[in-house]
């Protein structure tokens, strides 16, 4: 652990020391079963007094989060819960546990219309692959053009372009449409 804690800030250095360790559990820096440094060590390397740390790991044990056992040490608690320890739900949604997926949702939901990614997970053919396997009159060309899946979550991007067009024309209202691709 590179963090200090900081002794200016206005809060307590034992709740400073808590929510590091916490936000490291949360981001996975330190992972359910992972041992934690005896309380000397911890207060020696952030130059406080050993009953600061003992502090910051019983409120941490309090909430479930880290186990110990007089002479086996302190670890994070494997369920994360303590065995008795119900969560509460509303600390936990708004301290970071679940940090906003967004980005990341948009991402892979951006990757499925990028035609250079196939996506096994959906467990479809490709739209190329499938006129091939429409039979055609000979010699014409077919087509049909099938749409597998979901639609782009951003709504088609014909149908985007028409309103915009019908809203600047009729109303004078200016649409700049976003592009569809996230990269």
């Amino acid at each position: 652990m590179e963090w200090k804690p900081d002794k200016d800030a206005g809060v307590p250095i034992y709740m400073q020391i808590a929510k590091e360790l916490e936000r490291q559990i949360v981001l996975g820096v330190l992972s359910p079963g992972t041992s934690l440094p005896p309380e000397r060590v911890l207060a020696r390397r952030f130059g406080v007094n050993r009953g600061t740390v003992s502090a910051a790991y019983e409120e941490l044990r309090a909430k479930g989060i880290l186990q110990s056992w007089q002479g086996s040490g302190t670890w994070v608690s494997r369920d994360l819960w303590g065995v008795k320890q119900k969560p509460n739900w509303y600390t936990y949604t708004n301290g970071g546990a679940f940090l906003p997926a967004y980005p990341l949702a948009k991402r892979i939901q951006d990757a499925c219309f990028d035609s250079s990614i196939i996506n096994l997970a959906k467990a479809e053919l490709t739209t190329t692959m499938i006129p091939s396997l429409i039979p055609t009159t000979a010699g014409e060309e077919s087509e049909i053009k099938l749409e597998l899946g979901y639609a782009h979550p951003k709504g088609e991007p014909r149908l985007r372009e028409a309103l915009a067009v019908h809203l600047h024309e009729n109303y004078g209202i200016q649409v700049k449409l976003l592009p569809t691709k996230f990269w």
